[in-house]
């Protein structure tokens, strides 16, 4: 199957936003670091990706709205795909609910595997490392649905 111009032209946009975006994120990861926000760098990094996936599934919500109301498919795709999908990272949210889950909410405490091994031994500690990791997966999940919805009520009523 051969690609035209224009399919090649989109490839190339959705790339090159999604570097953009991805640029964007590393940006985020580092003022939050640098800043050391939660109090340390691990924290820091969780809160981080928070803000970056709430930030991003906002921006999502509203560049649908545009896209469909403007019948710019190209919108969506570079903006909402590209930009909007570098920025936004599902694998670091993952990544960073494993670092809740083994170090028990404390992302402070270095963990070795003899410890994170004794530890599994008491449910006590499995359940100290499962709330907190289940509470940022719901408050995240939640938020980016609420994010999506309000970007979309924004971008209805601005463009009426």
């Amino acid at each position: 199957m051969r690609l035209s111009k224009d399919s090649w032209v989109m490839i190339l946009g959705v790339g090159v936003f999604g570097m953009i975006g991805t640029w964007l994120r590393v940006m985020m990861f580092d003022l939050f670091s640098m800043l050391k926000m939660g109090g340390s760098e691990a924290c820091a990094h969780i809160i981080a990706t928070f803000t970056v996936n709430v930030l991003g599934a906002f921006g999502i919500g509203l560049l649908s709205v545009m896209s469909e109301k403007r019948k710019r498919p190209q919108l969506m795709l570079w903006w909402g795909t590209g930009m909007m999908g570098g920025f936004t990272t599902f694998s670091t949210m993952m990544r960073d609910m494993y670092v809740l889950f083994t170090m028990g909410g404390n992302v402070d405490r270095p963990v070795t595997v003899l410890a994170l091994r004794s530890s599994m031994l008491s449910n006590t500690a499995v359940y100290d490392r499962l709330i907190p990791t289940l509470i940022y997966l719901i408050i995240t999940m939640s938020c980016g649905l609420v994010c999506v919805w309000f970007g979309r009520w924004g971008a209805q009523k601005w463009l009426h």
